[in-house]
């Protein structure tokens, strides 16, 4: 993979538009292996909050992907963050550890992005109304 896929560059709104996605992929994937991680463990309680965390992430990567939403771009890559660091603690690492590196880095981009698009949209937006607005008013 090259650079661009982990720091893309942005220019215009599109591209703005298409690094957030990646924050909305990476609560998608949160929301995959939280079905996963119930599976693997039998217990009734731990389907229940699985379901729970997965319509948690199912919202986040809603607001991601529709609206670029700030805060919902945040609190993916703050999940991100303390997952990472509960397996570096706990679980000691290993494949998974790696995986959360690569989500987290997947919510970075997406953070990124959804700034990026919102300061371009107001920009654009600025522009727009300085040009339909008459000299002198």
């Amino acid at each position: 993979m090259d650079a661009k896929f982990w720091w893309p560059e942005i220019n215009n709104l599109a591209d703005a538009k298409e690094a957030s996605r990646a924050g909305s992929v990476a609560a998608g994937f949160k929301a995959f292996f939280s079905v996963m991680m119930a599976g693997a463990s039998q217990p009734v309680f731990n389907w229940f909050l699985s379901g729970a965390f997965v319509l948690f992430a199912g919202s986040l990567t809603w607001l991601i992907w529709a609206f670029q939403s700030r805060a919902a771009a945040v609190i993916v890559l703050i999940w991100s963050v303390a997952e990472f660091f509960a397996l570096w603690f706990f679980a000691h690492g290993g494949g998974l550890l790696f995986l959360e590196f690569i989500i987290g880095s997947a919510a970075l981009a997406g953070v990124r992005g959804t700034f990026a698009y919102h300061r371009l949209k107001r920009a654009h937006d600025r522009l727009l109304l300085a040009e339909t607005t008459p000299e002198g008013i």
